[in-house]
């Protein structure tokens, strides 16, 4: 289905974009080869009769390894900067390939919306990149007081040792702070590092009343894995970053059905645009659409009106984006975020729930 799908929109593309009136190329770099994002928003895209419009792509790298790692993200960025048919990016998928690849945009003078990495620090890069979700300091303060609802008084800290969970841990010890929480250790993970026996040692060390987590949905899981079979009853609250079902159960397993996880948003069933894209991403992908998927598909709208409003202009972009067309969600939405940090969408608390069993 995900094959078919991609083979109808390189067609449509390459049929729309060869018309008369001018179309300006949107990148889509906010997610693997197999992104359904794109398809469901051509899908769904109704074009003016006249005037400028947006053709979306869906650029990606050649590896799923490549996704987050800084040389890799810049190659990309330098790669798109130089298509002068490209006149603006919805990306990079996670806040560290965002950050390494926003210098580069801002040197090209190539608009950047990044459509769900939370790092504070992509909103101080420069006048050439856009964030739509809420920073990591609204997702800390969501944290704190979940813990504190809870009566925890001690909490165990685990991050990962990248811009996203710096950015959060960074932002949490305040939040706790303000609520007469303690923090018992932190535990920052790096690449390569034993996650299992960091996690069992840290457990170990004295009692907790929480543990919560702000790290990548790999490290989410091994961290479950090991904590449940040693306290089982201990809560166990997770940052968006392991907002991915598919993997966090790869990882933990079962475990990781103990895991309550931010998520940034909650679809709303009574808006009918909110309906119309959550009936076509899971006739695409076989699934509902995650949260940094609807993010992605807000983000295209805002380049897609972006160029209808002043043209396959990268300069007349980014200044439509900056005033008054980013500051109004665009139409047909579906999260009600902002490029001006307007209404951010609710935070509420998911479990992943037991695997889906096979079609006979």
């Amino acid at each position: 289905m995900i094959r078919r799908l991609a083979v109808t929109l390189l067609l449509g593309l390459a049929a729309g974009c060869a018309g008369e009136r001018p179309c300006g190329t949107v990148a889509f770099v906010a997610g693997g080869p197999r992104s359904v994002v794109v398809a469901v928003a051509e899908s769904l895209k109704v074009d003016p009769p006249e005037g400028p419009r947006a053709c979306f792509r869906l650029d990606t790298h050649p590896t799923a390894d490549e996704i987050d790692q800084p040389d890799a993200e810049v190659a990309l960025a330098e790669r798109l900067s130089a298509d002068r048919s490209v006149v603006a990016v919805v990306g990079h998928l996670r806040s560290r390939g965002s950050l390494a690849a926003a210098p580069v945009y801002g040197r090209a003078g190539l608009p950047q919306v990044v459509p769900g990495s939370t790092s504070r620090l992509l909103r101080l890069i420069g006048p050439w990149t856009f964030v739509l979700a809420p920073n990591d300091s609204a997702q800390a303060h969501f944290l704190a007081v979940a813990a504190d609802s809870i009566g925890a008084r001690r909490v165990l800290l685990f991050y990962s040792g990248e811009p996203y969970g710096e950015s959060m841990v960074q932002s949490i010890r305040p939040a706790l702070a303000a609520r007469g929480i303690g923090v018992t250790d932190e535990v920052r993970l790096g690449m390569g590092t034993d996650v299992p026996t960091l996690t069992e040692a840290a457990v170990r060390r004295g009692p907790v009343d929480a543990v919560i987590l702000m790290t990548d949905v790999n490290q989410a899981g091994e961290i479950a894995r090991t904590i449940v079979p040693l306290r089982p009853r201990l809560p166990l609250l997770s940052g968006d970053g392991a907002m991915y079902p598919l993997g966090l159960r790869n990882a933990g397993g079962a475990a990781a059905e103990s895991l309550w996880i931010v998520s940034l948003w909650r679809p709303d069933s009574s808006d009918a645009a909110v309906r119309r894209f959550v009936e076509r991403f899971r006739v695409a992908a076989g699934r509902d659409p995650m949260p940094t998927e609807a993010f992605g598909y807000d983000a295209l709208l805002f380049a897609q009106e972006a160029i209808r409003a002043v043209g396959p202009d990268r300069s007349a972009i980014r200044a439509w984006l900056a005033g008054s067309g980013g500051a109004v969600p665009p139409p047909g939405h579906v999260t009600q975020a902002t490029l001006h940090d307007g209404p951010p969408p609710t935070f509420h608390f998911v479990r992943i729930g037991p695997p889906t069993p096979p079609r006979p």
